[in-house]
């Protein structure tokens, strides 16, 4: 769940930046962002290690 979250949570600072910034991002864009912060909370989710590599994993993938 938190991994829909954080894809959430991109997609809704990229269009922030839409509006106000004037600056479209790609979807590769967002994509790149959730995987650095997934690199940056990996140790917050120790126990769901081997999960959270898959999700990585696939987020990777689809850039």
């Amino acid at each position: 769940m938190d991994v829909v979250l954080l894809i959430l949570w991109h997609i809704w600072k990229a269009r922030n930046v839409a509006i106000f910034d004037k600056h479209v991002m790609s979807s590769a864009d967002v994509l790149r962002r959730t995987s650095q912060d997934m690199d940056s909370w990996r140790c917050r989710y120790k126990h769901y290690a081997e999960e959270w590599d898959v999700w990585r994993e696939y987020i990777a993938g689809c850039i």
